[in-house]
């Protein structure tokens, strides 16, 4: 997703990143991400997008930090507990996963993708939490 930013230099920095991220360019989309956020650190989807970008490069720890950052930025956001919550769950950490989607569930109910990972998650999770139910 790409938005504007009010910093225009940030904002090239920003687009650029979304490019190489499109473009699967990771590393190069990772270092636009870092430009743009010594420019406007209190943005929050720039945390988030940067988070995605390691995510996909496989970076989960970073990843993972960006999307604390990006939550301590803005914390009604459901997408950030939901890719949070997928970092946790490639990290090992399932219960904590499943309580970030859950969370994400309870800002935004209509996304389809939290579904999915709720899903997959209490699959994983059914032995460690028989009672768990959804709605």
């Amino acid at each position: 997703m790409y938005w504007l930013l009010s910093n225009p230099v940030a904002d090239d920095y920003n687009f650029s990143a979304y490019e190489n991220l499109k473009n699967r360019e990771y590393t190069k989309s990772i270092e636009d991400y870092d430009k743009a956020i010594e420019l406007d650190s209190t943005d929050a989807e720039l945390y988030n997008m940067r988070g995605i970008a390691k995510s996909d490069f496989l970076m989960y720890d970073e990843a993972l930090a960006d999307y604390e950052k990006a939550i301590e930025l803005d914390s009604n956001v459901a997408v950030y507990y939901m890719n949070r919550g997928y970092a946790l769950w490639r990290l090992g950490d399932p219960l904590g996963a499943l309580d970030d989607i859950n969370r994400s569930y309870s800002l935004d109910s209509l996304q389809l993708y939290i579904y999915l990972t709720r899903g997959s998650l209490f699959l994983e999770t059914n032995e460690a939490l028989p009672s768990l139910e959804f709605t």
